[in-house]
């Protein structure tokens, strides 16, 4: 064999590995599902809406949306800066809704939980702020002097008359364009419905088509043979609501859970976030 085809073979192989080592060493940044249950902690971003017209919402006419401003990660998945992230209906949700139809430029701090359903996340707001830039006199005066002259001019005197405290231009920068809180906003505005917790109860889960044929899973509570009212709650996607109708696809018959989860309103509706769905079985002590 000749040196010039072992040549080519080893600068050939030497690429290779090059392509590949750069590969492992510097992944690309993608989006990854978030942890079902995962905490969102005052997380600031936007919310907006779009049509339901692809079939992949949950069940409402109208999908609403919260954009983070930030990266969001942990163990497991990662949602970058600028991702969208579909909010579950809830009464958080519908007050929020009320503030962006006034204010459509409305920056929100969030607080709430992920879940996961079928590869994608949902948002479960618990609590929101509404937040905006600094404009006090105070750092506007500031801002106007930065721009007037230069930032070593503007300091504090600290101890001796000419040790100065400089103001870095960064400083000032954050200074301009940082975001508080507007708590006088909240003021007879944001009176949240409360949510309460449904524990310890036996249901129907089952899937139905709505209005604009769009699937959704509802849980009939079970009335154990007495005559009363059936209530039924529309049911928020989670892993558990996977998990469940995953379980009752194998099943000839209609599984009975036990359940519990959270259960929210909106626009007039009841929806419920499962926490549990355990099946029970009768082993022929009552009826189906």
């Amino acid at each position: 064999m000749t040196k010039k085809p072992i040549l080519s073979i080893l600068t050939t192989l030497f690429i290779c590995c090059i392509i590949a080592g750069s590969s492992i060493t510097s992944p690309s940044k993608k989006n990854r599902p978030l942890t079902d249950s995962f905490v969102l902690a005052g997380a600031n971003g936007r919310l907006f809406i779009t049509d339901n017209n692809d079939g992949n919402g949950i069940g409402a006419t109208e999908r609403w949306f919260f954009e983070f401003d930030s990266e969001i990660s942990d163990a497991k998945g990662l949602i970058s800066a600028g991702t969208a992230i579909e909010m579950m209906p809830s009464s958080t949700l519908e007050k929020m809704i009320s503030v962006t139809q006034k204010h459509p430029a409305a920056i929100y701090r969030l607080w709430g939980r992920i879940s996961e359903y079928k590869g994608r996340n949902f948002i479960f707001a618990v609590y929101f702020l509404p937040v905006s830039k600094v404009n006090s006199s105070r750092n506007q005066s500031i801002a106007q002097q930065s721009d007037s002259q230069p930032s070593k001019q503007i300091g504090l005197t600290v101890n001796e008359p000419n040790d100065v405290l400089e103001i870095p231009e960064e400083i000032i920068t954050k200074l301009k364009m940082r975001k508080i809180v507007r708590i006088e906003k909240l003021q007879n505005k944001l009176e949240l419905k409360t949510d309460f917790i449904l524990a310890n109860r036996t249901g129907f889960i089952h899937s139905s088509i709505n209005g604009t044929s769009l699937e959704e899973d509802i849980l009939t509570l079970d009335a154990l043979g007495q005559n009363l009212e059936q209530i039924s709650f529309k049911l928020l996607p989670c892993q558990i609501l996977e998990s469940a109708m995953r379980r009752q696809s194998f099943e000839l018959e209609p599984l009975r859970f036990n359940v519990a989860g959270i259960v929210t309103q909106y626009k007039g509706q009841n929806y419920l976030l499962l926490q549990r769905a355990i099946p029970v079985y009768s082993y022929g002590n009552f009826n189906r």
